[in-house]
């Protein structure tokens, strides 16, 4: 079952920042983000409240490097609908007529992702973008908002550097800064355990006790693996003698769409791997939601290893293209933006690991896909996968 080796594609990392300095921002956009999501599935009086306790946490975390005060964080935190990712952004990297370079991003959110880059495409008058040269994120980025996926698109603009400039002008944005410092092109660095000063443990320990607590005494399932989720994070920290450098202020609330990954697998004699879901009766390749503090491809790794219980390296997945749902299906879905990657696989389907999640799993060949009745979506996805071969 161990899936052979592919090349993957370099992300952008760029330090501008120590990491420590930004540790208690990133694990209060962790600990919101698992707030958002207990209190999007109705949770009964009691886990309610053990949910809003932790975004109050996760303001304090916030507000012991951010200038603006707890309360106002909170706040921010409050106005959060809905499963909460990863956001989604692009960032197009534009070589002028006259040899200059240019960075420009841009959020995902009600417009569609191939509209954004047939924009994007007109205003440097330059072929539309289409497939991603590589991914990154926020936090490779240094950057200390929202966690934030970016697709980074190359183009050849017809204008010179001044005309570029003045047809696209830089968004007042963190990310955008961040782009226009020119980032470098090499591998991310493996994580380390997060380390933090004493007044962000004493937060931290709070939240493991009411975690802890809603472990034993919610009557959810989900919720119980949710609050297990919470603890790990919040006792998986190094305490030590740090000081923290207050940061300016960035968007807190941004109206942008979910993001998930997922994974085509291939076989020796072409054929993809598919997996029928226990909930619907589709079938459909493994994919699932991001979860704020881990890479886009790390996403399809877990979602490979949770769904059917192959362990996947990121080194052996290949970045397929970045996909928006809403252009593939009219069904609306709850994640609009997804990365798929490919690999090779050599397992028999009773060889896999399922979860309760997938009733079972078959090699498929592109003729037969025509009769499968495909989660919405898919079929495009697994068209395009089809055609890179």
């Amino acid at each position: 079952m161990r899936p052979a080796a592919r090349g993957r594609s370099a992300r952008i990392l760029r330090m501008t920042r120590s990491s420590r300095d930004l540790t208690p921002v990133w694990l209060a956009d962790r600990f919101r983000a698992f707030a958002a999501l207990g209190l999007h599935y109705h949770p009964d009086e009691a886990d309610r409240g053990r949910f809003e306790r932790l975004r109050r946490h996760s303001a304090e975390l916030a507000a012991l490097v951010d200038l603006r005060d707890t309360a106002t964080i909170e706040a921010a935190y409050g106005r959060d609908t809905g499963v909460r990712t990863p956001m989604a952004a692009i960032a197009v990297h534009a070589t002028t007529a006259d040899g200059a370079e240019l960075w420009r991003t841009r959020h995902v959110g009600d417009e569609r992702l191939p509209d954004l880059l047939a924009l994007a495409g007109r205003l440097l008058q330059a072929p539309a973008p289409h497939r991603p040269a590589t991914l990154t994120d926020s936090r490779a980025l240094a950057l200390p908002g929202p966690h934030t996926y970016v697709a980074v698109y190359e183009a050849a603009s017809a204008l010179d550097a001044r005309d570029a400039a003045a047809a696209w002008p830089e968004p007042d944005t963190d990310l955008q800064a961040a782009f226009g410092a020119r980032p470098s092109l090499h591998a991310e660095s493996p994580q380390m355990r997060p380390v933090v000063s004493a007044a962000a443990g004493r937060i931290c320990e709070r939240i493991a006790a009411l975690a802890a607590e809603g472990a034993v005494a919610s009557q959810d399932s989900f919720q119980v693996e949710r609050f297990g989720q919470v603890r790990l994070l919040a006792t998986d920290i190094a305490v030590e003698a740090v000081e923290y450098e207050p940061l300016p202020s960035y968007a807190l609330n941004v109206d942008v769409a979910a993001t998930g990954a997922g994974v085509v697998f291939f076989d020796d004699r072409g054929r993809v791997l598919l997996m029928e879901r226990s909930d619907t009766g589709h079938w459909g390749m493994p994919e699932g939601a991001c979860d704020v503090g881990e890479a886009w491809i790390d996403t399809a790794v877990r979602e490979v290893r949770e769904e059917i219980g192959v362990r996947v390296e990121p080194e052996a997945l290949t970045l397929l293209d970045v996909f928006d749902n809403r252009t593939l299906t009219a069904e609306t879905l709850s994640i609009p933006i997804a990365a798929v990657f490919t690999a090779r696989l050599d397992a028999a389907p009773g060889e896999l690991a399922i979860n309760h999640e997938v009733r079972r799993t078959a090699w498929v060949s592109a003729q037969e896909l025509h009769h499968l009745d495909l989660w919405p979506g898919h079929r495009a996805k697994l068209g395009a996968a089809f055609e890179s071969l």
